[in-house]
């Protein structure tokens, strides 16, 4: 079930492979959530306006929203957070892409979530 929904500068999208990045997520979920690998559910949004302190044309962002169902502790929040944080930074750094503020985002969906 959960759901990853990355934000990112246009620059970021245009340099890094979704498919590798959710799929080692996906997998990364499915063995420490746990979940289901086949109920992950991942999307980009890319931006092409945006805005990062005052440099605007040399600064790159990355936001990750990981929304899971309730229930998890927060010490295995806090351990997903951190490895996802983690290999978002190699990733960027492997892609020459320094300047990128990156953040996550882990959310509890509520009572109304239906599928």
């Amino acid at each position: 079930m959960p759901h990853l929904i990355l934000e990112c500068s246009d620059k970021i999208a245009s340099n890094i492979n979704f498919n590798s990045l959710f799929i080692h997520l996906h997998q990364y979920l499915a063995d420490n959530l746990p979940t289901q690998i086949t109920s992950c559910k991942s999307r980009v949004r890319i931006y092409d306006n945006y805005f990062i302190g005052d440099e605007f044309e040399k600064n790159l962002f990355m936001h990750l929203t990981l929304k899971i169902l309730p229930g998890r502790s927060a010490k295995i929040k806090n351990r997903i957070c951190e490895y996802i944080h983690h290999h978002l930074k190699g990733l960027v750094m492997n892609n020459d892409l320094e300047k990128t503020s990156i953040s996550i985002e882990l959310l509890e969906l509520s009572a109304f979530y239906f599928k």
